[in-house]
C-alpha cells in the first residue's frame, strides 16, 4: 500500500518496478544496489523520491521533485521514504509453506 506524503500536495510513495526501472535507465541510479550512506546524497535522495512519485505522474521530473525538498522537510522525506521501504519489504506475501505457523 502507498504512503502517503505531504509535499508539493498530497502525494503518494509507492516503489513499483515502473519507478524503479526508469530510475535506472534515466538517472543511472540503482536503487536495489544502494548502501546507507547514499541517503546523504541530495541527487540519490531526489532521485529516490522521485522513483516513488512517478507512478501517480509520468510527467514529473527529478527538478520538480528536488525543489519539493528542503532542509525544513529532509528528515520528514527520508523518514517517508524509510517508512514505505520498509512496507515494501514486508509486503502481502503469502506464507511460506515450509514454515511452521507462528503460535
Amino acid at each position: 500500500m502507498p504512503t502517503p506524503i505531504k509535499l508539493d500536495k498530497n502525494r503518494h510513495l509507492h516503489y513499483s518496478f515502473y519507478g524503479i526501472r526508469r530510475l535506472k535507465k534515466e538517472h543511472g541510479i540503482n536503487m536495489l544496489e544502494l548502501g546507507d550512506s547514499s541517503m546523504l546524497d541530495p541527487e540519490i535522495v531526489v532521485g529516490l523520491v522521485w522513483a516513488g512519485l512517478v507512478h501517480e505522474d509520468h510527467d514529473l521530473t527529478m527538478d520538480a521533485v528536488a525543489e519539493m525538498i528542503d532542509f525544513g522537510n529532509m528528515r520528514y522525506v527520508t523518514d517517508k521514504f524509510g517508512e514505505e521501504y520498509a512496507n515494501a519489504q514486508a509486503g502481502d506475501m503469502p506464507p511460506d509453506p515450509t514454515q511452521a505457523p507462528a503460535g
